[in-house]
């Protein structure tokens, strides 16, 4: 049992990391010239959350939050490769006037992003209340890739970033609330 202290504040600090590799990532994405870079911490701050909410988990007895890190692996690590699929063929993408190609993989980031909020919720801090405001950014994210085309491309593209800087928002308070998680204060 010497170990079990060590593993339950891991998932502190893995959620923390996480969470500020999150926070690059959408700051990233917001500049949109450097939003490629952004995979990267993109992918690392996926794993390490994913594993954080698993750990978290376990030390708190939540189904929610192993599904929710359950949830980011799996869903993020299929976002990304199907964001990075879908940058690969833009240059040829013949779509259909209503169909995004980035609609998949935004539906994929919304689910687990949507996981993530309901477990925000579920720790009732002022530091997941403030996070939880990524419910705007997912919100935004779909109305800009909605396959309905009733933006236009230059307004999607303001909402897009807007809803990267929600996201830099988000993630900044949601690391500082993961760096506070502990069973005694939930």
């Amino acid at each position: 049992m010497f170990i079990l202290p060590y593993i339950m504040r891991l998932y502190n600090i893995l959620g923390l990391v996480g969470f500020i590799f999150s926070a690059i990532a959408a700051g990233l994405g917001a500049s949109i010239s450097l939003s490629a870079i952004g995979f990267f911490p993109w992918g690392l701050s996926i794993v390490l959350r994913g594993i954080g909410w698993i750990l978290c988990s376990r030390a708190l007895n939540s189904i929610l939050y192993l599904a929710t890190g359950a949830a980011v692996i799996v869903l993020g690590i299929s976002s990304i490769g199907s964001m990075i699929f879908v940058i690969s063929i833009l240059p040829s993408f013949q779509g259909t006037e209503s169909l995004s190609p980035f609609f998949l993989p935004a539906i994929l980031w919304a689910l687990y992003s949507l996981m993530e909020f309901f477990s925000y919720l579920s720790l009732k801090t002022r530091w997941f209340r403030i996070a939880s405001t990524n419910i705007v950014a997912i919100a935004i994210i779909l109305v800009a890739t909605i396959p309905l085309n009733i933006i236009s491309d230059g307004a999607g593209i303001f909402l897009v970033i807007g809803s990267f800087i929600i996201m830099v928002i988000s993630a900044i308070f949601a690391a500082v609330g993961f760096s506070k998680v502990s069973p005694a204060n939930p």
